[in-house]
């Protein structure tokens, strides 16, 4: 092979190797703006689907609280001492309003909530291992989300 052949060679293997290191930035990039762009936790994505509904939910975006279940008492007492954090998706006034609760496992969701008095008084959604519940947000919305979600109903 000449040597003419050969720095021929050489750069159409460099520029290869720049088009596929190109390729690859590309693709990660993507991967995290598609990322950033979605919300990634479910009281996020909670909160931009009861905007989708109810635009005029605090100017558009819902109230996110998260807390430490223990800090919150008065919402379910006999459920929150088996959850590992409580979110509470809330909008001004008398707008929509949903717990989220996440536990350590699907099998201690279930467990807590077989055992729990004060969440027979509403709907919730399983998903995983977190639930939210239904008994503030208009009708048909926790039937609609948990779907989204890939939820069952309880």
């Amino acid at each position: 092979m000449s040597q003419h052949a050969a720095r021929g060679s050489k750069r159409r293997a460099r520029l290869l190797l720049v088009v596929a290191a190109a390729a690859v930035a590309a693709v990660a990039v993507g991967a995290i703006l598609s990322r950033n762009s979605r919300p990634q936790d479910l009281p996020a994505k909670l909160g931009d689907w009861i905007v989708q509904r109810d635009p005029s939910c605090l100017d558009g975006k819902p109230e996110i609280k998260r807390s430490r279940p223990s800090a919150r008492p008065d919402l379910y007492p006999d459920l929150l001492p088996h959850a590992e954090s409580l979110s509470v998706v809330a909008c001004e006034y008398l707008g929509p309003v949903t717990v989220v609760l996440k536990f350590g496992s699907r099998a201690e969701l279930t467990r807590a909530f077989a055992a729990s008095k004060d969440a027979r008084s509403s709907k919730w959604c399983f998903t995983g291992r977190e639930a939210f519940d239904g008994s503030t947000l208009d009708p048909g919305e926790l039937e609609t989300f948990c779907r989204r979600l890939r939820g069952t109903i309880r």
